[in-house]
C-alpha cells in the first residue's frame, strides 16, 4: 500500500514538474496565409499541419490559419514572409516565379501526364535542393508543395474542341509570366487578375473565361458564371509553401525538425484530399445543367501542347540557365520512365 502511495506521489510530482517546464517554455505564434476557401484541400491540409504541430510541441506552437487571402494576396504573403511579418505563406508557383525564377520550370505546359508523375517530380531531391537554395537567397525557407491539381479552361463563348477555338478568348490568368505566354501563343488574350476579382469579372463579362483545376471551379462556384468547361489538364498547379527564414532560423533545432516533419505529413494529407475532391468536383461539374463539359480530342490537344511548349521553352532558355532547363527536362523524363 505504501509503495502504491509513493508511486502516486512520484507521478504527481513528475506531472507538476513537466507542467512547470511547459509553462516556462517559449511559445511560438505561427500565422499561415493562403488564398483558398475554407473547404479547399490546402486549407484542410494546413489545419492538419496545425493539429500536428500544436500537439507535438506540447503547446509551444500556437498556429492560426488565415484562408481566402484575408491577410493579403499571394504576392503580399511572400513579401511578408521575406521580412518576417508572417511565418508561413502559400503561393501558386506561377506567381512565385517573380521571387524565384526557377519555379517557372514547373509551368511548362503538359509537363506531366498525371498526379503520380507530378508529385514524384516536385518532391524529388534535385528540385528540392535547387529551390531550397534559391528561396534561402530571398530570405525564405522552402518547405515544399501542396497542390491545386491540373488546370482546365472555362469560358462563356464556346467549348474548346480545337486550337483555333481559343483564338480571341479573353482568358483570366494569374500574374504568372509562363501562363500568360502560353495563352498568348495559343491565340487567346491572357488577362492577369487577382482571384478575388474573378467571379464578378466573369459575371460582368470583363473576361470570357479562366483556367483553374476542377476543385477551384467547383468550390468557388465558377460554374454559376461559366457555360463551358474544356478538359485540357495543361498545367499542374503546384502550390509552393515557404516559411520566413528569419523566423525558422530562430527556432531551436528540434522545433525546426518538428515543423519540417509535420509539414511533410500534411503534404501527404493534402494529396489524399485533393485526389478525392478532384474526382468529386468533376462529377459535380458534369451534373450542372447550365454547364457543358468536354474533353479536347487527343489530336487537337497535341497541337495545343506543341504550340504552348515551344513558346514557353523558348522563353525559359532566355530567362534561366539553359543547363538548368536541360537538366530539368532530363530529370522529369527519367521520373516518367521510372514510373512506367
Amino acid at each position: 500500500m505504501k509503495v502504491k502511495s509513493l508511486l502516486i506521489v512520484l507521478l504527481s510530482v513528475c506531472f507538476l514538474f513537466g507542467s512547470v517546464l511547459a509553462a516556462g517554455a517559449e511559445v511560438y505564434k505561427v500565422k499561415i496565409t493562403h488564398p483558398d476557401s475554407l473547404t479547399a484541400p490546402d486549407n484542410l491540409a494546413f489545419l492538419y499541419f496545425k493539429k500536428l504541430l500544436e500537439e507535438r510541441s506540447n503547446g509551444q506552437f500556437k498556429v492560426s490559419v488565415h484562408p481566402s487571402a484575408t491577410l493579403g494576396s499571394q504576392r503580399e504573403g511572400l513579401e511578408a514572409a521575406q521580412i518576417g511579418g508572417i511565418e508561413i505563406a502559400l503561393s501558386s508557383s506561377g506567381i512565385a516565379t517573380s521571387f524565384v525564377p526557377e519555379l517557372a520550370l514547373l509551368d511548362l505546359p503538359f509537363l506531366f501526364n498525371g498526379f503520380e508523375e507530378a508529385r514524384t517530380a516536385v518532391d524529388s531531391p534535385g528540385i528540392t535542393k535547387l529551390l531550397s537554395d534559391s528561396f534561402a537567397k530571398k530570405k525564405m525557407k522552402f518547405l515544399g508543395f501542396y497542390e491545386n491539381g491540373f488546370r482546365n479552361i472555362t469560358n462563356n463563348k464556346r467549348p474548346i474542341w480545337k486550337l483555333s477555338d481559343l483564338k480571341g478568348l479573353k482568358i483570366r490568368t494569374m500574374e504568372a509570366p509562363m501562363h500568360m505566354l502560353n495563352f498568348k501563343a495559343l491565340g487567346a488574350s491572357p488577362t492577369p487578375m487577382a482571384f478575388g476579382e474573378l467571379y464578378t469579372a466573369l459575371q460582368q463579362g470583363v473576361v470570357d473565361g479562366q483556367e483553374n483545376p476542377f476543385v477551384v471551379i467547383d468550390l468557388d462556384k465558377l460554374y454559376e458564371v461559366q457555360k463551358y468547361t474544356s478538359i485540357t489538364n495543361h498545367i499542374y498547379d503546384a502550390m509552393v509553401v515557404v516559411a520566413s527564414k528569419k523566423w525558422f532560423d530562430s527556432l531551436p533545432s528540434d522545433l525546426q525538425k518538428m515543423v519540417e516533419d509535420s509539414f511533410r505529413e500534411s503534404v501527404l494529407y493534402d494529396y489524399k484530399i485533393n485526389s478525392i475532391q478532384s474526382d468529386r468536383s468533376l462529377m459535380k461539374l458534369l451534373s450542372v445543367k447550365t454547364m457543358q463539359v468536354n474533353a479536347v480530342p487527343p489530336d487537337e490537344l497535341k497541337k495545343i501542347q506543341e504550340v504552348g511548349q515551344e513558346a514557353v521553352m523558348k522563353d525559359l532558355y532566355k530567362k534561366l540557365d539553359p543547363k538548368t532547363v536541360d537538366w530539368w527536362i532530363k530529370e522529369v523524363d527519367g521520373i516518367v520512365k521510372s514510373l512506367k
